[in-house]
């Protein structure tokens, strides 16, 4: 399934490289050199469908991209997948994914593969009523057509 896909990476190399491999998998790849330039876009652009975000760059790291994203409603529900050349340990954050680099090619494929069927079928779900008891809300604005006849 094509994706959106935001690399962000100050490493000229591995955002190339990143870009190609998302490129021929079908991927529509946006690279920036940094985390200022991601905030930017991400703020102003579409949204990627997963954003794939080194941890260590000079100036704003992926760590200050991170919580610039959790405290954004808009930006929150965004994939991100950390990308580090640390080895395993306690400065590596728990509860999001995270490559090494050099980064295995087939494992950021089926990684990137698994995280979009995850979103696409969370999407689905919500769109579902969860119960013939439980019917979905109605929106406001269909609300007050509803109301105004």
């Amino acid at each position: 399934m094509p994706a959106r896909v935001m690399v962000v990476d100050d490493d000229d190399a591995i955002r190339t490289m990143l870009e190609v491999l998302l490129h021929r998998a079908g991927h529509d790849v946006v690279t920036v050199p940094s985390g200022g330039d991601a905030l930017r876009r991400l703020h102003d652009g579409p949204l990627p469908d997963l954003v794939l975000l080194d941890i260590m760059m000079p100036g704003i790291c992926g760590w200050d991209v991170i919580d610039a994203m959790s405290e954004s409603p808009r930006l929150a529900e965004v994939p991100v997948v950390l990308l580090t050349a640390f080895g395993d340990g306690p400065e590596l954050p728990t509860g999001r994914p995270v490559l090494h680099k050099p980064v295995d090619d087939d494992l950021l494929r089926a990684l990137i593969e698994e995280l979009l069927a995850q979103r696409e079928n969370l999407a689905f779900a919500l769109e579902e009523p969860p119960s013939d008891l439980l019917p979905r809300r109605t929106p406001r604005a269909h609300s007050a057509r509803s109301v105004a006849r």
